[in-house]
């Protein structure tokens, strides 16, 4: 049942126990009347007492007015005159009467529906904070952003939540839609139309109605109209292709949508939505204080993922270091050696780099190296490991490669580098490369001796010439 759909209920429910009640006191009151006396005919009051407790304070004023005007109907019609009855002390002390109790009992009554609706909101928001902390213990576990948006996806998938997050690109002062727990299928409604993809999408805060000044300042927000955020973000799309998209999210007309800023020390880190049948508007506090807890999380993976790039990764060629190539190749190497399979070793030095240094500057020394590391990049394959071995040298891994492919590889290689020009301050540069090659053999158990062959062999290029490909023997 929708919420218009439950408070229409509630409204002729009402009405009914008010006419219920009006309607038992009339007969009541008549037959106790002409029975008893007035004295007996008092006790008719009970139905109305009921439906005051019913209709709290408000509802019970309103019966206390028709109750009135019922009982002095109910005197004329048996023969008093109206100005009589007035005048009468007992008619007006059973008046006010009625009016006393209305009072007392709606009061009572308003004040025991506030305490159990406390009582009601209370329990949920306890339990929904319960929830939201198992949220948070996982997510806080998570060591990268990709990691976190999977954990947070299906913890809240757990306690029936839904979400997407768009975060903010400072350079760009827009956000872009980045993690979502909305399954393909129903992002492609969406995607249908390329000029508005969901996925990637990048929105302002203009759009939302936001001035940019107010972003470290964002306010949670309640969204009533669906539609209308979804055109916001989006553009003016076809009603019936939103409503689609949104019915296929569980997203209907009284589902409560929260739009919440990611915040850390006034640091507007992106916009977290969320959904779900079990949230009320009175959720919104408590949904607040998880934003930021999501917000604080997601800041910490990212920084632990850069941490880590920063431990593995030269920080000039954005090649794997020594460290991290020697990690991931030695296990590469060890798994050749036990199933006996190919496994070959590219040492690449740059000819003449030093004067190079020395006649263009270190900046320029620097282009260049980033330049050959994409070279070398653009021409392995996805199974072979590369990495910075220091200063001008790099070292690329052939895993599955026997020596007279790995000689090939190697050969391509030079002649890529040979041809790239790099252009930098005005000046056109071209390098040449010296590459040695080595291959795993029977007496080869260790990657360390590998790439020492590797090394040896790139001397022996030099020697003869530079610009040449060497293989260890």
């Amino acid at each position: 049942m929708s919420g218009n759909q439950a408070s229409k209920f509630r409204n002729v429910f009402s009405l009914s126990v008010v006419a219920g009640a009006l309607a038992l006191f009339a007969i009541l009151f008549s037959f106790l009347h002409k029975t008893y006396g007035d004295e007996v005919a008092a006790f008719a009051i009970i139905p109305i007492t009921a439906g005051y407790w019913y209709l709290g304070l408000r509802g019970g004023l309103i019966t206390t007015v028709l109750s009135v005007g019922t009982y002095v109907s109910i005197l004329v019609r048996s023969g008093h005159s109206f100005s009589g009855l007035m005048a009468q002390p007992a008619i007006l002390i059973s008046n006010f009467v009625l009016l006393f109790a209305g009072l007392v009992f709606g009061r009572m009554a308003t004040f025991n529906r506030q305490r159990q609706n406390a009582i009601t909101r209370l329990a949920h928001s306890n339990e929904l904070i319960h929830s939201l902390l198992r949220v948070t213990t996982h997510i806080e576990t998570a060591l990268n952003p990709d990691e976190f948006a999977k954990s947070l996806s299906l913890e809240l998938g757990k306690i029936g939540m839904d979400h997407v997050i768009a975060l903010f690109d400072k350079n760009k002062e827009a956000f872009k839609f980045d993690y979502s727990s909305i399954k393909r299928d129903s992002l492609d409604i969406i995607d249908t139309d390329p000029r508005h993809p969901l996925s990637g999408h990048a929105f302002t805060l203009h759009q939302l109605g936001i001035p940019p000044d107010e972003k470290s300042h964002l306010p949670s927000f309640m969204i009533e109209d669906h539609q209308a955020e979804l055109r916001a973000l989006f553009g003016n799309h076809d009603p019936g292709r939103l409503q689609r998209f949104l019915t296929n999210i569980n997203i209907h007309q009284e589902t409560i949508v929260f739009r919440l800023p990611l915040i850390l020390e006034e640091k507007l880190l992106g916009i977290l939505w969320v959904w779900g049948d079990r949230l009320s508007a009175s959720d919104l506090p408590v949904m607040s204080i998880f934003a930021k807890q999501v917000g604080t999380s997601l800041e910490r993976a990212r920084l632990f993922e850069e941490v880590q790039d920063l431990a593995l990764t030269d920080p000039l060629t954005s090649l794997p270091n020594r460290r991290s190539l020697f990690t991931l190749g030695k296990f590469e190497f060890i798994r050749a050696v036990r199933l006996n399979r190919p496994f070959s070793c590219l040492m690449l030095d740059l000819d003449n780099f030093k004067s190079m240094n020395d006649t263009y500057g270190h900046q320029t020394g620097d282009v260049v190296l980033q330049d050959f590391a994409q070279v070398c990049r653009n021409n392995i394959r996805t199974i072979d490991l590369i990495g910075r071995y220091g200063g001008e040298e790099i070292i690329i891994l052939l895993p599955e490669t026997e020596i007279e492919t790995a000689i090939q590889i190697a050969d391509r290689l030079r002649q890529s580098v040979s041809e790239n020009q790099s252009s930098i301050n005005g000046h056109n540069i071209r390098i040449t490369v010296s590459i040695g090659v080595a291959t795993k053999d029977e007496n080869t158990l260790e990657l360390d001796t590998l790439i020492a062959r590797a090394d040896q062999a790139m001397y022996i290029s030099k020697h003869k010439g530079r610009n040449r490909v060497a293989v260890s023997k």
